[in-house]
């Protein structure tokens, strides 16, 4: 099992530095995670072509003749990386929202993403966070690091620590199941 650390760049400079201790998991592991999202927590990988897909049939629905067509070529542009004058990105912005709003499959969407980047991060922190050192709450008390075998992390315990510590954390340990890490070829 390779273990990883990390400390949040804005945390570096302090003496001593917060370090959290990441787990890299097995293919398995990591597989039945992606399955807790999409199914306990409606948070699976929405594929960007089925975005795409649900934008063009909602431009084709809500929009006429010419016009859809144009906008969809440009939605299909920034779908694919292109990058757009800034006028072009103001109408696909503009087209996404109203999509966000009245188009059911483009919305549905949008909230799964919305979901998925909501409850990953502190998921994966559970999950392949395995200690922390010289961790201090908002509080500026040192925070130790305690797991139940049952209950995992104690809530009370993740409240103390500062959330967007905690999400980068658990960004960080996601990235890591992927092969994702600071280590050179």
């Amino acid at each position: 099992m390779d273990r990883y650390s990390f400390t949040p760049a804005w945390l570096a400079e302090r003496d001593p530095a917060p370090v959290f201790f990441l787990r890299a998991a097995s293919i398995l592991d990591r597989d039945a995670f992606e399955a807790e999202l999409e199914g306990r927590y409606r948070a699976g990988m929405v594929p960007g072509f089925l975005m795409l897909d649900a934008a063009i049939a909602g431009v084709r629905a809500l929009v006429d003749g010419d016009d859809a067509e144009a906008l969809i070529e440009l939605i299909r542009a920034e779908y694919g990386g292109e990058k757009l004058p800034p006028e072009e990105q103001v109408k696909v912005k503009a087209a996404t929202e109203i999509l966000a709003a009245y188009w059911p499959d483009y919305a549905a969407g949008v909230e799964q993403e919305a979901r998925r980047n909501a409850v990953l991060p502190t998921l994966a922190f559970l999950r392949w966070v395995d200690g922390w050192e010289n961790l201090t709450g908002k509080d500026g008390e040192e925070i130790d690091y305690a797991r139940s075998p049952r209950d995992g992390i104690a809530d009370d315990l993740l409240r103390r620590i500062d959330p967007s510590t905690l999400r980068a954390a658990g960004l960080r340990a996601y990235a890591v199941q992927y092969g994702r890490t600071e280590a050179k070829n």
